[in-house]
């Protein structure tokens, strides 16, 4: 299988290869110039939040209610 910078440089040649493929037959590269961004560093990948920093409402309240049972169980 190879060690990561392997994997990382056979993706970025793949990606090359079907850009090359994408432009020759006249379909849009634009996805995949901003993925080979992404690998080569030149662009961050955009952050999504997840769980409670997403503002999930029953994550937030599931999270609450824990905490609520594990005070009360150590002031008991």
């Amino acid at each position: 299988m190879g060690n990561k910078l392997e994997r990382q440089n056979q993706h970025q040649k793949r990606l090359k290869s079907k850009i090359k493929r994408f432009e020759k037959r006249g379909w849009s590269i634009a996805g995949l110039q901003k993925e080979l961004a992404y690998c080569t560093g030149e662009a961050d990948r955009a952050t999504f939040d997840t769980g409670h920093n997403a503002g999930d409402i029953k994550a937030q309240e599931k999270f609450l209610g824990l905490k609520l049972k594990r005070r009360q169980g150590l002031q008991e």
